[in-house]
């Protein structure tokens, strides 16, 4: 049995007004903002990865904060700020983060192998069937790719380019 323990947060609004208008626009709240409603029920720890996962018109932040050697997992909705769920991992926290760590570093590196360049900005989301690594690597040609990458087995499923726009 893994010794992970599942707090359910029921309403957990910091900003009632500003939340509804987010719902209304479609419009997710940045990582900023998630931040602050997991320091606001959190007080203490330190965020060591963040992920922004996106699927069609919902978007959530999982935040992993350790405390010591215990894992904290805050998963935010992006778009009402509310906590949806904590999960606290007493006893394997240091190596899940560090798993989680390392499987965005070898999607990262399949990507750059597809794509040379550098990574401006990076998300896991659902694409098609999949749960996958997006990536936008701007190119050293003036030009910027989205890369695709599967998350189980760290495969590029697509790339799309795109023209960098002079302003």
């Amino acid at each position: 049995m893994h010794p992970v323990t599942f707090i359910k947060i029921g309403v957990c609004m910091l900003a009632m007004e500003s939340a509804i208008g987010q719902v209304a626009n479609k419009k997710p709240i940045g990582e900023d903002q998630a931040l602050e409603a997991v320091k606001a029920n959190l007080q203490r720890g330190r965020v060591e990865f963040v992920e922004r996962k996106s699927d069609g018109d919902k978007t959530v932040y999982d935040f992993y904060i350790m405390r010591g050697d215990t894992l904290v997992n805050a998963v935010v909705n992006g778009h009402t700020r509310t906590i949806d769920s904590i999960s606290v991992d007493f006893k394997t926290g240091r190596q899940r983060l560090e798993a989680r760590k390392l499987s965005k570093a070898r999607a990262e590196a399949a990507a750059l192998k597809e794509v040379p360049g550098e990574v401006t900005r990076w998300k896991l989301r659902q694409f098609e069937k999949y749960l996958c690594y997006r990536f936008h690597i701007e190119t050293p040609k003036k030009k910027w790719k989205e890369v695709y990458v599967d998350a189980g087995n760290y495969k590029v499923i697509r790339v799309k380019e795109h023209e960098i726009k002079e302003e």
